[in-house]
């Protein structure tokens, strides 16, 4: 997928759902995410659309950055509760802030959510 852009294998009908799952990497960079989230408020006009996005890059520097060493088992990240505490403040206040940000700057709407939310994922 090239950066930026939003692509579908099917085109979705009228007012049908759409779940998009991004890297944290598209998100990293200001002109690749607005890039980005044009595409999204595009693709929001056919219907609701559900985001799922990462952060790893963003994660990995904030648990350096609070001294804990990153631990994982066949490249998939270990989350003991020191980590948790970091991937929620990285991906819940940053990333998704600064998406939702975007988005409605973009003319978009949108709302931040993590999995907790509404009892969405049990933890």
């Amino acid at each position: 997928m090239t950066p930026g852009r939003v692509r579908s294998s099917t085109r979705p009908t009228s007012r049908s759902l759409t779940v998009i799952k991004l890297g944290g990497e598209l998100l990293e960079e200001k002109r690749r995410m607005r890039s980005l989230v044009r595409s999204l408020v595009q693709v929001s006009k056919d219907g609701p659309v559900i985001l799922i996005h990462g952060g790893g890059r963003e994660i990995d520097a904030e648990i350096s950055r609070l001294g804990i060493t990153k631990q994982t088992v066949d490249g998939l990240r270990i989350t003991n509760a020191a980590t948790l505490d970091a991937v929620v403040c990285v991906l819940a206040g940053r990333v998704n802030t600064r998406l939702v940000s975007e988005i409605i700057a973009a003319g978009g709407s949108a709302v931040g959510l993590t999995g907790v939310d509404g009892g969405i994922v049990k933890v």
